[in-house]
């Protein structure tokens, strides 16, 4: 009873701090016997590897540059280039920013730079 009464002592305090724990080990040892064996009292110990679970905040970047004969088509294709990149690694992404810059117009080719910027949580 001492051994259960530990492990769940340490879940109530890692639940309470929104963490899980992991390696858990339990022992318990006795501590008093009462006269003529009447009860039996032990202290039970959990001790384990506690830490915050998921989600947790995480800044994401990406650059992507991308190419056309239409300008806005180049412009729009490298900013969701670099969107999707930071999609891909991450969820529930906000506080969105996107800069594009133009670094190529030459013999009718356009060619923009994006980078995207997001906190997201995993």
């Amino acid at each position: 009873m001492a051994k259960l009464v530990a492990s769940e002592g340490l879940t109530i305090q890692a639940d309470q701090a929104g963490e899980t724990c992991t390696n858990v080990s339990v022992t318990a040892t006795l501590v008093w016997i009462a006269p003529g064996g009447a009860a039996y009292v032990y202290q039970g110990t959990a001790r384990g590897f506690c830490a915050v679970t998921p989600p947790f905040t995480v800044y994401r970047t990406s650059t992507r540059q991308a190419g056309s004969t239409n300008a806005s088509a180049a412009f729009n294709s490298s900013r969701q280039l670099a969107q999707n990149d930071i999609l891909a690694a991450g969820i529930n992404c906000t506080n969105w920013v996107v800069q594009s810059h133009l670094i190529s117009a030459s013999g009718g080719w356009f060619v923009y730079d994006s980078s995207a910027y997001a906190v997201c949580t995993n």
